[in-house]
């Protein structure tokens, strides 16, 4: 069964699609990217209700150009949307800063929460240097345009800079992820300017906040 809609969070009606049939799982993507990131790995779960959500200012989400697209914008929102569809034993798996998310998720909500599974995630008292260089990036004039460009080029889309760290296998970069995911992130310049405004609100406040997270999740 599958099941997409919107849900109505503030301002915002986060993109939402729901498969399979069992315990509940909440899957939370990272930054650049949306939902669509886990599309393999639900299909491989029919046993499972799993829930998709583009967080505010990605993928298919309505968010108003009020609305909060930072980092602790996207905590609230997950937060509310957990609330909203009644989940009280859901496992919440997030990747790159979805772990962050899923970590503070956790620490707001623990007796909705069973079990939380991180991967390639921040770490208190690590902060990339790449993030570094991308905020400057990010701030200089034309960022929003020549991000476009770029992302339209395979050869920085297959470097370190960006995504081929995160594939074993970097001719994956193309065919269907570039069309299900790159293609939806930078679709147009204002998806670049929100993606761009959730980037700017990467702290290293938020980051190391993660050590006093930790211990509030049994």
């Amino acid at each position: 069964m599958k099941t997409q809609s919107h849900l109505e969070i503030g301002s915002s009606k986060l993109a939402y699609r729901k498969t399979g049939e069992g315990p509940d799982i909440m899957f939370i993507h990272g930054w650049p990217l949306h939902r669509e990131t886990w599309r393999d790995t639900v299909s491989r779960l029919p046993n499972y209700t799993c829930h998709l959500i583009d967080l505010p200012g990605t993928g298919a989400t309505i968010t108003p150009a009020s609305t909060d697209v930072s980092l602790s914008g996207h905590i609230d929102a997950m937060v509310a949307a957990i609330e909203q569809l009644d989940l009280d034993d859901v496992v919440l798996v997030g990747q790159d800063s979805g772990g962050l998310i899923a970590r503070y998720v956790t620490a707001r909500v623990p007796e909705r929460v069973s079990a939380l599974v991180v991967t390639g995630t921040e770490i208190p008292f690590s902060w990339p240097a790449a993030i570094t260089r991308l905020q400057l990036a990010s701030r200089l004039p034309g960022s929003e345009r020549l991000t476009m460009r770029l992302m339209n080029s395979p050869m920085f889309a297959r470097s370190n800079l960006l995504f081929g760290g995160a594939f074993w296998n970097r001719d994956l970069l193309e065919g269907e992820f570039r069309t299900k995911v790159l293609d939806q992130t930078f679709r147009d310049r204002e998806a670049v300017r929100r993606q761009l405004a959730v980037l700017l609100t990467f702290t290293k406040k938020l980051v190391n906040g993660l050590a006093e997270i930790h211990p509030k999740i049994s």
